[in-house]
């Protein structure tokens, strides 16, 4: 045994199996906390050959060194067509390069029944297992009195009480002028503060020759070539026979296969009527149209209801001729009026060539001009 590895006990760490030369050695030992490290203790130059300090089983697969972390171990790159991830574990570096690059990759098949699944990594499989098949499951319950929720891992149901319960949260809150939004998610605020603020944006353009679409994020940029350029588009195609639709969007090919061909369908049921519907927003929108009508006309013998006072004024004006202000043209020589502004609005565009936005006030300004007028 060598004199720096007599300096080692076994509580300190793992023996360095490596000589280096006692000049290019620390006065100080130093332990080693993995295999990975071997390559940290005691080296003061940060340059290395490739063929110099590194296990000769592991450095071809680890890539070219590049340098050293904080805690002084050697970081190598992935080098494979120009990727720049870096790590200095050997587990990590191959976990890497066969998701990314498929380089040596272990695949993992589920074993149940005539399933397909694949992973290339175990803990992967294991997940799928659980989530899918309910196989080796323990379910984790919400402690909060009459809540019924529970799910498959632990970690959520900390994120469950701070969303659903607001236990231990911390409020992220926007800093700007008078803006009262605050978040639960530091990630939402900045977010908010890039959308609503226009802080810390980074734009990018679109490159395609005489577009001027910018987007502050890259998806964005992706997400508007693929439905305007119709450059990198994955399409869903429906697999039904007989079938020819497709969608660039995966949630779309979901809404047509339940609407079209009652696949996966999942019913959401009207409380207050037989009413029906496959998606969320439309059973929504019918119950603010059919239910939540708060106005009701004053005029007897009439039924009509309506959610909005707006609409129960236009329904007066047009069923009961209520009429408060005609709205009319006031261009010189026209006699044209209307119970309602758009009218008046399009009668200007087709029949004075006037296209400017005109607001309510001043058709009734010119209307009310013109009575004067025709009084003097």
């Amino acid at each position: 045994m060598s004199a720096r590895e007599s300096q080692l006990t076994p509580a300190e760490g793992k023996v360095c199996r490596l000589d280096f030369d006692p000049d290019t050695v620390n006065d100080t030992p130093q332990t080693i906390d993995s295999d990975e490290d071997v390559l940290s203790v005691g080296v003061e130059s940060d340059t290395f050959e490739d063929d110099e300090y590194k296990p000769a089983a592991r450095g071809d697969e680890m890539g070219p060194i590049v340098g050293r972390n904080k805690r002084g171990q050697i970081m190598r790159a992935c080098g494979v067509d120009g990727c720049e991830y870096v790590c200095g574990h050997t587990v990590r570096m191959r976990k890497h390069k066969a998701a990314r690059h498929g380089i040596n990759v272990v695949w993992h098949f589920c074993d149940v029944g005539d399933c397909e699944y694949k992973s290339k990594e175990a803990d992967g499989v294991k997940k799928h297992k659980q989530n899918i098949h309910d196989i080796d499951v323990q379910w984790h319950h919400c402690d909060i009195v009459g809540c019924l929720y529970k799910v498959k891992e632990k970690g959520s149901i900390k994120q469950h009480k701070r969303y659903a319960h607001n236990i231990d949260v911390t409020w992220h809150h926007c800093d700007q002028g008078s803006c009262t939004y605050k978040t639960k998610q530091k990630g939402h605020l900045k977010v908010h503060k890039m959308n609503l603020h226009d802080i810390s944006v980074t734009w990018f353009p679109c490159d395609i020759p005489g577009c001027t679409y910018k987007a502050k994020r890259l998806h964005g940029i992706n997400f508007h070539k693929a439905y305007t350029h119709n450059i990198n588009v994955r399409w869903y195609t429906c697999d039904q026979p007989g079938c020819d639709y497709k969608a660039k969007e995966s949630g779309h090919l979901k809404r047509h296969k339940q609407n079209h061909h009652g696949i996966d369908v999942t019913w959401y049921y009207c409380t207050q009527c037989d009413y029906r519907e496959k998606q969320p927003t439309n059973l929504k929108r019918h119950v603010r149209n059919h239910h939540d009508l708060r106005w009701e006309c004053d005029q007897s013998t009439c039924t009509y209801k309506c959610r909005l006072p707006r609409e129960l004024r236009m329904h007066k004006v047009e069923r009961h001729g209520f009429v408060d202000d005609w709205f009319k043209c006031g261009f010189e020589g026209c006699v044209f009026e209307s119970k309602k502004d758009v009218y008046v609005k399009r009668h200007r565009r087709k029949a004075h060539n006037i296209w400017g936005r005109v607001k309510k006030e001043e058709l009734r300004e010119e209307g009310m001009a013109e009575e004067e007028e025709g009084m003097v």
